[in-house]
């Protein structure tokens, strides 16, 4: 089994419950030779598991960790929660804020989430996971005060590390928000925390790529994007990730591969489409785009205050954009860039990801640059990542002759001085 699964230790652990006690048993198993090199059982109180389950999680982890060899950092150690109505609000409310297709699910999980800081509130994990909801709220609703949401889910964060330091994914939270107060430097710093704590968690490793995927350093992201799959290899956003590094990168294959593999997972096939129109394969990248129509009214949402549009409508208005990203043709791109100019005069959220997005897709410099200095919100902030795919016509932003300033006024070139300029501009053009 360990040749099988490349590995070279196996965790095998049982709990056996009885009447007024549990007992937990736990070895490491070396897998070359199948010897025992370590084992810890504990018996317990019911009670005592509740109150103690992080202590005994670190225990056991540096328990392994010496039999190992490993080093580990020693950190203090504190309980979640000892109100057991708490726990549940918040495994409720954890639950919820992943269901983002389901229909009020995230206002569902900011409530039982509140709730829980209402029974507790000293529970730091909960304070991150209300962090999080609040983001997700911002991205996954046609919802109008994005930036007001950021600014709440960086209070929670505060919170949750005023009461536990160690609060990795805290910190990558406050990094989402930094964009949002064009900061990327304070962004970027705060990835790196978040990472120093949990480098094993695929929401952290993931968040510190992203920063740099957003500051054009792709060659340096790409590690930890593909650390991010490694940990969590079914979540289709890592692969959204992954194909645009290959992109920026200029390796259209695996960006292609990288897009399946997103389409595969449930997530709608823009990156897919523009992938495939990059390659020259403009007719499948037309179709691949349109074909994200059967994801709208869940994954993709109508922007803010928007009415309802019928089917006609929607398929018209898809086709237009497909052909306009994908299909190569000059002046469909022109005609969607139109739409899309009337999109943001007219819609409640000028900065919503309807326009941003394909306003980068097809080189729309100005528009790019007018959305972008006026406004970055969590929803809008992953079309950053695509300035940097040097590939006609979305590389005319980046060819733009105000992008430097640009730059300057969203905070990247000071983010540049501090940690390192981008893969496509080397050194400091000024």
């Amino acid at each position: 089994m360990a040749e099988k699964l490349g590995v070279t230790h196996f965790i095998e652990g049982a709990v056996h419950r009885s009447t007024g006690s549990v007992k937990l048993s736990i070895r490491l198993i070396e897998g070359a030779s199948g010897k025992q090199i370590w084992f810890d059982e504990i018996v317990e109180s019911e009670t005592y598991f509740f109150d103690q389950r992080k202590l005994i999680g670190e225990n056991a982890i540096a328990g392994l960790s010496h039999a190992m060899g490993l080093e580990r950092n020693s950190r203090p150690v504190r309980t979640m929660t000892r109100s057991r109505e708490a726990y549940a609000l918040y495994l409720q409310g954890r639950t919820l804020t992943q269901r983002v297709t389901l229909e009020g699910g995230l206002l569902k999980a900011v409530e039982l989430l509140e709730q829980a800081l209402e029974i507790d509130s000293e529970f730091a994990e909960c304070w991150t996971a209300l962090g999080e909801a609040f983001i997700h709220v911002a991205v996954y609703t046609p919802c109008l005060e994005r930036v007001a949401l950021s600014e709440k889910a960086a209070s929670c964060a505060r919170r949750a590390l005023d009461l536990d330091p160690n609060q990795g994914y805290a910190y990558a939270i406050l990094s989402i928000h930094e964009w949002t107060c064009f900061n990327p430097a304070g962004a970027l710093e705060y990835a790196l925390e978040a990472y120093r704590l949990e480098p094993h968690n695929a929401d952290v490793t993931l968040r510190l790529g992203s920063s740099l995927l957003y500051l054009g350093r792709t060659r340096e992201a790409l590690p930890y994007i593909e650390a991010a799959i490694e940990q969590d290899p079914v979540y289709g956003r890592n692969y959204v990730m992954l194909c645009v590094a290959h992109l920026n990168v200029g390796d259209l294959e695996a960006a292609m591969r990288a897009g399946q593999r997103m389409a595969d997972l449930g997530i709608p096939g823009f990156y897919l489409g523009v992938a495939q129109a990059a390659a020259g394969n403009h007719e499948t990248a037309v179709k691949t785009y349109f074909e994200t129509r059967r994801y709208v009214g869940t994954l993709i949402m109508s922007p803010p205050g928007a009415a309802e549009i019928s089917d006609e409508a929607r398929d018209f208005y898809l086709k237009t954009a497909a052909e306009g990203i994908c299909s190569g043709n000059e002046e469909a791109r022109q005609t969607y860039c139109k739409l899309i100019d009337m999109l943001h005069q007219t819609l409640l959220d000028p900065y919503d990801q309807t326009v941003a997005w394909p306003a980068v897709w097809m080189g729309h410099s100005n528009l790019v640059m007018k959305v972008y200095r006026e406004q970055i919100h969590p929803a809008n902030m992953p079309g950053l990542m695509s300035l940097w795919t040097d590939i006609d016509p979305i590389g005319r932003t980046l060819q733009h002759p105000d992008f430097m300033a640009f730059a300057e006024d969203i905070g990247m070139v000071e983010a540049w001085e501090k940690y390192g300029w981008p893969d496509l501009i080397p050194s400091d053009p000024r």
